[in-house]
């Protein structure tokens, strides 16, 4: 087990509520099986998490992972001097890593969070910018029309955000899709709930797609990840008397934005379902 153990794995997890959580799951599964992890965080993004995870090694890096220019020297050097890691995971948007990899000869895979569909939307909604088919935010009508090509998805349902310009979002999604030259890409996701985008996204990037969620079933619960947020905890009590499976949990993530209208609409699901359900809702999410 020891000659097993000297093989390390460096990862790079983005420091969002929706990623950090799914990489350090797949971190505590690999150091299960083996492998000797390291986990790379910034002391400005992160609660430390190197009590929650006694077992992984952590390195810090004293700048946002935002800034390539400085963080891309920092990992080369650190790589360098521990000459023991033979493979790289990086978030797919913590792309600095690629670059770092590729200099130093080093395989190295992308980690999606979310879904194939979401990493091959992002590609389709940039191929319909170029082409000028993508109908302004504004147009409603037009966004409630299929796009070409990509049944079920209506235009609305593309990854667009309320955050930035459309160019911005462009140059992001550009560097975010570049995966031809990794190994492979790992989604938190499962064959059985989406093999076409699974293997559109094998023939679109031309390398391996490994669907390997859900992720929170694979570590113990007592091992699990932080909330970079304060919890709210007021809920359980309610969640406590509900029968075993019975509820339905709804949370449309750390950032997402939600038209007041869509709100309703989801809204009048959940109840017409004569479910119980627990839905999150933050302060400022519901446009409108």
């Amino acid at each position: 087990m020891e000659e097993i153990r000297q093989r390390r794995l460096l990862m790079v997890p983005a420091p969002f509520e929706g990623h950090l959580p799914s990489m350090m799951n797949l971190a505590s599964y690999l150091f299960s099986q083996g492998i000797s992890v390291t986990v790379v965080q910034t002391q400005f993004n992160f609660k430390d998490l190197s009590a929650s995870f006694p077992d992984l090694n952590f390195f810090t890096i004293k700048e946002g992972m935002s800034e390539s220019a400085i963080c891309e020297p920092i990992l080369k050097e650190f790589l360098t001097i521990h000459d023991d890691v033979e493979f790289i995971i990086y978030d797919e948007f913590v792309y600095f890593p690629r670059g770092v990899a590729e200099d130093l000869h080093l395989p190295n895979m992308v980690f999606s969070p979310s879904s194939a569909a979401t990493s091959i939307s992002r590609c389709v909604l940039m191929d319909n910018q170029a082409k000028g088919l993508l109908p302004p935010q504004e147009a409603l009508s037009q966004l409630e029309e299929m796009v070409p090509e990509f049944h079920p998805f209506r235009f609305k349902d593309l990854p667009v955000t309320a955050y930035g310009s459309m160019e911005r979002l462009m140059i992001l999604y550009e560097n975010v899709s570049n995966r031809s030259l990794s190994s492979g890409i790992i989604h938190n996701s499962s064959n059985c709930l989406e093999s076409s985008f699974i293997s559109t996204a094998q023939e679109n990037w031309r390398v391996p797609v490994y669907p390997v969620g859900p992720l929170h079933m694979t570590t113990n619960p007592a091992t699990s990840c932080p909330s970079l947020f304060d919890e709210e905890r007021n809920c359980l009590e309610w969640l406590e008397k509900q029968e075993t499976n019975s509820v339905i949990y709804i949370s449309m993530g750390s950032l997402a934005m939600t038209q007041e209208i869509e709100a309703l609409e989801m809204a009048m699901g959940f109840v017409e379902s004569n479910q119980p359900f627990l839905w999150v809702i933050r302060p400022g999410s519901i446009i409108g």
